[in-house]
């Protein structure tokens, strides 16, 4: 388990923690971690199961895919309240996900449909 939680942290700091491949938890919430100036995210933590990304304002949608949370296949909660996102493509992949907290989003309804109902 590795928390930086209120460390105000961006994005600068993915590449290292990328390298850190047996992580099982990770708590990155209230920091500046946006997704858009990364290119691999976190896609290395095949190991992980734990993810806090919560109060992130400004991660995007678009940032999701950018994180690379679509890789993390073995990930059973997932944290996203108070991020500011809209939509949540490319979390169907998530088929271990048993907690999803979206909480404190804007309207994300419509993208929840294509993702997680059939």
């Amino acid at each position: 388990m590795l928390n930086l939680g209120d460390n105000f942290f961006n994005d600068s700091i993915l590449p290292y923690l990328n390298t850190l491949t047996s992580l099982t938890t990770l708590i990155l919430s209230d920091n500046s971690i946006e997704g858009s100036r990364t290119k691999q995210g976190l896609a290395n933590l095949r190991y992980l199961q734990v993810l806090d990304l919560s109060g992130n304002f400004n991660i995007t949608s678009g940032s999701l895919t950018r994180l690379g949370l679509a890789n993390l296949t073995n990930l059973k909660k997932l944290d996203l309240g108070s991020c500011g996102i809209t939509t949540i493509q490319g979390l169907a992949k998530l088929k271990n996900l048993e907690a999803l907290d979206l909480s404190y989003n804007y309207y994300i309804h419509s993208s929840l449909e294509g993702n997680f109902f059939n």
